[in-house]
Protein backbone atom coordinates (compact mmCIF):
# COMPACT_ATOMS: atom_id res chain seq x y z
CA UNK A 1 0.00 0.00 0.00
CA UNK A 2 2.80 2.44 0.78
CA UNK A 3 4.14 2.02 -2.75
CA UNK A 4 0.78 2.76 -4.30
CA UNK A 5 0.17 5.81 -2.12
CA UNK A 6 3.58 7.20 -3.13
CA UNK A 7 2.94 6.97 -6.86
CA UNK A 8 0.09 9.48 -7.27
CA UNK A 9 1.82 12.09 -5.13
CA UNK A 10 4.96 11.72 -7.23
CA UNK A 11 2.99 12.26 -10.42
CA UNK A 12 0.99 15.14 -8.98
CA UNK A 13 4.14 17.14 -8.29
CA UNK A 14 5.23 17.11 -11.95
CA UNK A 15 2.60 19.39 -13.57
CA UNK A 16 3.65 22.30 -11.40
CA UNK A 17 7.18 22.40 -12.83
CA UNK A 18 6.27 23.93 -16.17
CA UNK A 19 3.62 24.43 -18.77
CA UNK A 20 1.16 27.02 -19.95
CA UNK A 21 0.76 28.89 -16.66
CA UNK A 22 4.06 30.76 -17.03
CA UNK A 23 3.26 31.76 -20.63
CA UNK A 24 0.45 34.01 -19.37
CA UNK A 25 2.95 36.36 -17.70
CA UNK A 26 3.53 39.61 -19.56
CA UNK A 27 6.95 40.58 -20.85
CA UNK A 28 9.04 42.20 -18.17
CA UNK A 29 6.75 41.11 -15.37
CA UNK A 30 7.64 38.57 -12.76
CA UNK A 31 5.79 35.36 -13.46
CA UNK A 32 3.16 33.75 -11.25
CA UNK A 33 5.81 31.40 -9.91
CA UNK A 34 7.77 34.43 -8.71
CA UNK A 35 10.58 33.97 -11.22
CA UNK A 36 11.97 36.58 -13.59
CA UNK A 37 12.24 35.46 -17.21
CA UNK A 38 15.73 36.42 -18.39
CA UNK A 39 14.58 36.56 -22.01
CA UNK A 40 11.68 38.99 -21.51
CA UNK A 41 12.40 40.91 -18.29
CA UNK A 42 13.06 44.63 -18.52
CA UNK A 43 15.61 46.50 -16.43
CA UNK A 44 13.15 47.14 -13.59
CA UNK A 45 12.19 43.46 -13.33
CA UNK A 46 15.85 42.40 -13.34
CA UNK A 47 16.60 44.84 -10.54
CA UNK A 48 14.08 43.07 -8.29
CA UNK A 49 16.64 40.26 -8.07
CA UNK A 50 19.08 40.27 -5.11
CA UNK A 51 22.47 41.63 -6.15
CA UNK A 52 21.27 42.99 -9.49
CA UNK A 53 21.43 46.76 -9.73
CA UNK A 54 21.07 49.12 -12.65
CA UNK A 55 24.53 48.40 -14.09
CA UNK A 56 24.14 44.61 -13.98
CA UNK A 57 20.62 44.85 -15.38
CA UNK A 58 22.01 46.87 -18.31
CA UNK A 59 24.74 44.26 -18.82
CA UNK A 60 22.15 41.47 -18.87
CA UNK A 61 20.02 43.33 -21.42
CA UNK A 62 23.08 44.06 -23.59
CA UNK A 63 24.15 40.42 -23.46
CA UNK A 64 20.64 39.24 -24.33
CA UNK A 65 20.48 41.61 -27.30
CA UNK A 66 23.91 40.54 -28.56
CA UNK A 67 23.34 36.80 -28.16
CA UNK A 68 19.65 36.72 -29.06
CA UNK A 69 18.54 35.47 -25.65
CA UNK A 70 19.53 33.02 -22.96
CA UNK A 71 19.36 29.28 -23.59
CA UNK A 72 19.59 28.45 -19.87
CA UNK A 73 19.81 30.22 -16.53
CA UNK A 74 23.48 29.21 -16.06
CA UNK A 75 24.32 31.31 -19.12
CA UNK A 76 23.73 34.37 -16.92
CA UNK A 77 27.24 33.81 -15.51
CA UNK A 78 28.62 34.70 -18.98
CA UNK A 79 27.39 38.26 -18.44
CA UNK A 80 30.20 40.59 -17.31
CA UNK A 81 29.84 41.32 -13.59
CA UNK A 82 27.67 38.29 -12.81
CA UNK A 83 29.73 35.89 -10.75
CA UNK A 84 28.81 32.49 -9.37
CA UNK A 85 28.09 34.05 -5.97
CA UNK A 86 25.46 36.37 -7.49
CA UNK A 87 24.04 33.54 -9.60
CA UNK A 88 23.68 31.24 -6.59
CA UNK A 89 21.64 33.93 -4.79
CA UNK A 90 19.18 34.35 -7.67
CA UNK A 91 19.10 30.98 -9.47
CA UNK A 92 15.80 30.04 -7.83
CA UNK A 93 14.26 33.38 -8.85
CA UNK A 94 15.11 33.30 -12.56
CA UNK A 95 13.83 31.32 -15.51
CA UNK A 96 14.37 31.09 -19.25
CA UNK A 97 11.31 30.61 -21.45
Amino acid sequence: EKGMAGQPSGGAADPGTGGAVTEAAGAGETQDSGTVNLNTADSAALQTLPGIGEAKARAILAYREEKGGFSGTEELMNVPGIKESTFSKIKDKIAVE
